[in-house]
């Protein structure tokens, strides 16, 4: 198709538009997550950022560390200075 099509064309973005018009005919709630964007995903779904070792939440328009995993710089009991950017501004 790129070779005799008479517009420059995205080989990706065809693809991924596409396959997103086969995963509309089956139900609204279907999506297709290309691979390079599986880790934003991952975190946006569910709420977990390896940098600081903690399961993050909004709560009033600000974020909350809601609960860290143990030995991590979220861990209560880590010193001041490790935790003073916990809450997000």
């Amino acid at each position: 198709m790129n070779t005799y099509y008479v517009d420059e064309i995205n080989p990706n973005r065809l693809m991924k538009t596409g396959i997103d018009a086969m995963l509309r005919s089956l139900d609204p709630y279907t999506d297709y997550i290309p691979e390079d964007e599986i880790e934003d995903y991952r975190t946006m779904t569910t709420g977990q950022y390896g940098g600081i070792g903690a399961v993050v939440a909004p709560r009033n328009g600000k974020t909350y560390v809601v609960m860290p995993h143990e030995n991590s710089p979220a861990t209560p009991g880590r010193t001041a200075h490790q935790r003073r950017n916990c809450e997000s501004r």
